[in-house]
């Protein structure tokens, strides 16, 4: 494969104002995003994974009175959540971290173990297969 460095990086995914709940995953689909690139890059073939930064904040407690912290998993849709995780956050903290996002049919997933988050997903550049 190679790399496609993007122009300019991009918000790819922000699950504002909708938190990602307590032993959750969620799929975003990037199908449209692929096709918009082979559009206009000579020899881009479709896309094997994301070079991007993913961001976490905000989470809140599942039960009052109880202190929170959990991890968020991003990996690619239609496969078993790794037993390893992207990023560990506690209440109160923004965490971020840069990473090689794997895709599966086009899409990937994020699991969220534990309260409620939101998160954020930038784009840098494409790896094609």
């Amino acid at each position: 494969g190679r790399i496609v460095i993007l122009d300019v990086p991009f918000r790819a995914v922000d699950s504002r104002p909708t938190k990602l709940g307590a032993g959750r995953a969620e799929p975003w689909d990037f199908g449209a995003f692929e096709s918009s690139l082979a559009a206009d890059r000579i020899g881009f073939s479709s896309a094997g994974a994301l070079l991007g930064n993913v961001t976490a904040t905000g989470l809140t407690r599942r039960y009052p009175g109880l202190a929170v912290s959990s991890f968020l998993t991003v990996y690619p849709s239609g496969t078993s959540r790794p037993s390893t995780s992207n990023l560990n956050l506690g209440e109160g903290e923004t965490v971020s971290t840069l990473g090689l996002l794997r895709l599966g049919s086009d899409s990937l997933s994020v699991y969220n173990d534990d309260g409620s988050v939101d998160y954020v997903i930038d784009v840098l550049a494409v790896v094609t297969d």
